[in-house]
């Protein structure tokens, strides 16, 4: 039996059997007076912070329902949300990014559209529906975000303006973009070792190949690998050319450099880095000058962008649907969000991007280029293997990067991955 088929059966024999079991073990022991419910989230000292915040307040308008959060390692939070679920451990809410596809497909979450009119009402038409929509599915609406992610490109103002060039803007593509990264990579210290580079970041092969006019996969049907075609060979090469044969970008792996991308940004050692809202927490610190801007526009002059939700979701198996409801409904509302924006997510209310407070948060002049960004946006894919696909292309990716193969190789290989996947999974959804 495939280690897939064995995934399947054990999904359907969970919720056959009525998964909804919580671990008693984990949770403060539910009296007769109040609804004991389970929240999972990512981990991080902030977070959980401002998590406990939001929860004391709910717990203050809901006496009668009492939460129990549980913080999960943002690295290992679906395998270990899934080894939840098959061994009988399910979550009332919980945190759902980019996996959701992954477990909506299998029945995982409670349609939330019969829930969302009642008291407390929620106001979609409030939301960035770009943003709702990713917890769409099939008709139903089966969570609700408090945040979303869109990429842009990070700039160190200062070290554009030390060496007399301009500052990104709507009229990049590609080969502007190299040819500042160019000008911007150096040797600053005489040591005869490159140590300030111009771009980090360019190694998101869905982005990039999007970028480049291509796809993963067809994007109406999502039935159809587009790996072997000649815009996503090219945009492989684009992520190689970057490193092997521009020299704009760190070696990877960076050990020889003692840090990761992100953190030779902060360090002022990056001219232009590709990343999303949460780094900005990271340049708070910074001794230099920075700011944000669009993603440039690929060699067929598509600008095309991704995002990501910051939501949760609730189990499709909670004994206690309107109380789990009720806590989503208190994390995606306007008083949470404003806690959170300190934090890692642009805020999915229109409401609260517009404030004041949140504008103090962002501290770039662009701050509004992450909203911007959700015009040209596009979603992880929509597929429910989505996260095992891009695994094997990321993989591939890498490959192309350290020069181990070239793109020719490595669409093809990701392709006969990819290829697998979807024969395996043909006539499931």
């Amino acid at each position: 039996m495939t280690a897939r088929l064995s995934v399947c059966l054990l999904w359907l024999i969970i919720f056959a059997a009525g998964c909804g079991q919580r671990d008693e073990s984990a949770a403060t022991p539910e009296s007769p007076a109040k609804k004991a419910i389970t929240l999972v989230h990512g981990s991080g000292v902030a977070f959980e912070k401002a998590l406990d915040e939001i929860i004391d307040a709910f717990h203050q308008t809901h006496p009668d329902i009492q939460v129990t959060r549980m913080g999960i390692p943002g690295g290992s939070y679906y395998r270990k949300l899934e080894t939840m679920i098959a061994g009988g451990t399910v979550p009332d809410v919980m945190w759902m990014g980019k996996g959701f596809v992954n477990f909506v497909s299998r029945d995982a979450f409670l349609d939330i559209n019969p829930y969302i009119a009642k008291e407390p009402a929620i106001d979609v038409s409030q939301y960035f529906q770009q943003v709702v929509d990713l917890y769409r599915y099939k008709g139903g609406l089966y969570g609700m975000p408090y945040g979303f992610q869109t990429d842009v490109l990070y700039y160190n103002k200062d070290m554009f303006d030390d060496a007399g060039l301009p500052y990104p803007d709507l009229t990049w593509n590609w080969d502007k973009m190299v040819e500042i990264a160019k000008k911007l990579t150096r040797d600053t210290d005489g040591d005869e070792r490159t140590d300030q580079f111009g771009l980090g970041g360019y190694y998101w092969a869905l982005l990039i190949i999007r970028q480049g006019g291509g796809d993963v996969l067809d994007e109406e049907t999502e039935t159809k690998c587009l790996l072997r075609e000649q815009a996503a060979i090219d945009a492989m090469r684009f992520i190689g050319d970057l490193k092997n044969k521009h020299k704009v970008t760190p070696t990877i792996p960076l050990s020889e450099y003692g840090t990761g991308e992100d953190e030779l940004f902060k360090m002022g050692k990056l001219g232009m880095y590709h990343s999303a809202r949460w780094l900005v927490n990271g340049l708070r610190e910074a001794d230099f000058e920075w700011d944000i801007a669009l993603q440039p526009k690929g060699p067929t002059g598509v600008r095309c962008g991704w995002v990501s939700c910051d939501g949760y979701t609730v189990a499709k198996r909670t004994k206690h649907p309107d109380a789990a409801v009720k806590l989503l409904k208190h994390i995606v509302g306007k008083a949470s969000q404003m806690r959170l924006a300190k934090l890692y997510a642009t805020p999915s209310l229109n409401s609260v991007v517009e404030s004041e407070f949140y504008k103090e948060q962002v501290p770039a002049s662009h701050a509004h280029v992450f909203v911007d960004a959700l015009e040209f946006a596009r979603p992880d894919l929509r597929h429910r293997h989505s996260l095992e696909i891009m695994a094997k292309v990321g993989l591939e990716a890498d490959n192309v990067l350290i020069g181990k193969k070239t793109a020719e190789e490595a669409c093809a290989a990701a392709a006969k991955e990819v290829e697998k996947i979807l024969a395996g999974s043909a006539g499931k959804d």
